[in-house]
């Protein structure tokens, strides 16, 4: 029973947000957090799928709004960068989260994973025809983060 914004977007009511991040966690938050087997584990929060959510923006999101998908897709789509390695090493992103970022973006139909190599088992990534259709959005995205950033200036 959300209220709808102008635009469409359901919006929760106050009275269904939490403004603490203890509530959020749950009762036992700090026993999370000791428990956390990797640093980057103590900032790692679990976010609300936007499946539910009719509104295009939050679809999107949904397959390609993770930290690091839109400069992989930039990598893969404009820069050509195929495999693992090469997308690893121009991000200077870890593997374990270029893995997880690669596996959602085949799932999510942007991607497909390709085998080059069985000796090792080597794959490629490439763009679907809606992954080089998601030109357009890194092209937007650049546009507006060259007029409203301190990027290339």
């Amino acid at each position: 029973d959300a209220r709808r914004h102008q635009n469409g977007v359901r919006v929760p009511k106050p009275e269904d947000r939490s403004d603490s991040a203890q509530e959020r966690l749950g009762s036992n938050w700090l026993a999370g957090i000791l428990r956390a087997s990797r640093p980057s584990e103590l900032f790692m929060v679990k976010r609300k799928s936007f499946l539910e959510m009719d509104c295009p923006i939050a679809q999107c999101l949904e397959v390609a709004g993770e930290w690091w998908s839109p400069l992989i897709m930039r990598n893969v789509v404009i820069g050509q960068m195929t495999r693992f390695d090469q997308i690893q090493r121009d991000l200077s992103i870890a593997p374990n989260v270029l893995t997880d970022r690669l596996a959602a973006l085949v799932e999510g139909g942007l991607l497909e994973r390709n085998q080059y190599s069985t000796r090792p088992p080597r794959f490629e990534y490439v763009a679907t025809k809606a992954g080089k259709d998601f030109e357009t959005v890194l092209d937007a995205m650049y546009s507006w983060g060259a007029k409203w950033t301190n990027a290339a200036k």
